[in-house]
């Protein structure tokens, strides 16, 4: 973890070098896929899985090596992160890249409300839970949500509750 500070994809190599079999793995939030591709190819020496950080750019990880993602919407959204792996490893990628484009909507406007809002968005679409953040975080009042942010995030859901 380090807080918003980019480790460059050298350096990470390097830390894996130093700590053989004590680092085995990087989710990286920064949406940087070609240092994603450089930390999976070639895969260092010691055991090492590098995952996407969101779901907006998920198919795109995937293609440069990625072994999966770590996500917020993935929470809200399991079963359409699932398919994308299936359609990408069928190699529908016309498919894969319809439905990635809801994931990138749906995520740039749920990052938009943090950790209380998914909390929320939970609770007003699948009905459990109570949609406060613990503390400091407090409520997230999802009637704040934009008309286009909860169209593309009802739009994830719609489709979660279809697979």
């Amino acid at each position: 973890m380090t807080g918003g500070i980019d480790i460059s994809s050298d350096l990470i190599k390097s830390l894996i070098a130093k700590h053989p079999g004590r680092i085995v793995g990087a989710k990286l939030t920064c949406g940087n896929v070609g240092k994603l591709q450089r930390l999976a190819h070639p895969a260092p020496a010691s055991p090492f899985a590098v995952f996407a950080g969101k779901s907006d750019f998920f198919l795109p990880a995937l293609i440069a090596g990625s072994n999966g993602v770590i996500a917020a919407l993935a929470n809200i959204a399991p079963k359409a992160h699932v398919r994308i792996l299936e359609l990408y490893a069928a190699g529908d990628m016309e498919s894969a890249i319809k439905l990635q484009t809801k994931l990138s909507h749906a995520d740039w406007n749920l990052s938009k409300v943090g950790v209380a809002g998914v909390k929320a968005v939970i609770a007003e679409f699948y009905g459990y839970g109570t949609g406060k953040g613990r503390r400091p975080l407090g409520p997230f009042d999802i009637s704040t949500l934009s008309a286009e942010a909860r169209d593309s995030i009802s739009g994830v859901v719609e489709i979660e509750k279809g697979l």
